[in-house]
């Protein structure tokens, strides 16, 4: 019985491990290679289940930042627990900020093969808002 027991907490262990969500977690700010095109694990990480939050996705960030002195574009790649619901990747605006936001839910996703499109928006989009 006690086999029995250890037997099945143990297979319990490994399908816990197994099911781990692995994200690219970086910053552009503070790391330049964030912003490429060639993501190697280097910056691939084990997402931490948080309490009560128990929809972890992968989410790439790109950001065009703009104030009186310059403009700036931002990529920041982590794992999140707050999922925006119907949308794989949606826009946010603010005065001086256009963030493109993608979650995905596979393994190192949120590389930038995996979601090219955001990065071809946020290099259009301080075009369009010029037009306007």
């Amino acid at each position: 019985m006690n086999s029995l027991v250890l037997s099945c907490l143990s297979l319990l262990a490994l399908i816990s491990a197994g099911s781990a969500l692995q994200c690219h977690v970086c910053n552009t700010h503070t790391q330049e290679r964030c912003f490429s095109d060639d993501l190697t694990d280097e910056y691939l990480e084990t997402c931490e289940q948080k309490e009560g939050l128990e929809d972890m996705f992968c989410r790439k960030q790109t950001s065009w930042l703009k104030d009186a002195d310059h403009e700036e574009y931002r990529t920041v790649r982590d794992c999140g627990y707050k999922r925006r619901v119907g949308y794989e990747c949606y826009q946010m605006r603010e005065e001086n900020s256009i963030t493109d936001v993608c979650q995905c839910d596979d393994d190192a996703c949120n590389s930038a093969h995996s979601l090219t499109i955001t990065a071809a928006t946020a290099l259009l989009t301080p075009l369009i808002v010029r037009l306007l």
